[in-house]
């Protein structure tokens, strides 16, 4: 996984990031995600526990995430598939897919 995505990025923030060195700009993101995966935690659990990855170990909460939140920002779906009643700072649905 990137250590920073731009998709991630504009799902929590709104905002397209900066082009060139990213400088603080991680930094913005990390406690909006942390405090999403905390929130979500039992769902990606859920989500996640079933996956292993190409070389045999468990699939990561965060690695769940960051495909979920990557996959609803670029291909725009429309079915949110997260608890009710959670929202990201940007306002679109959370966690969906």
């Amino acid at each position: 996984m990137p250590i920073f995505d731009q998709a991630v990025y504009r799902f929590y923030t709104g905002q397209t990031p900066p082009s060139g060195a990213y400088q603080d700009t991680p930094r913005k993101l990390w406690p909006l995600y942390q405090t999403d995966l905390r929130t979500h935690r039992e769902w990606l659990t859920a989500l996640a526990s079933p996956v292993v990855t190409p070389d045999g170990r468990p699939l990561s909460l965060l690695r769940a995430a960051d495909i979920v939140i990557w996959e609803h920002q670029v291909t725009g779906c429309a079915t949110t598939l997260a608890p009710e009643g959670s929202v990201p700072v940007s306002g679109q649905a959370p966690m969906a897919g």
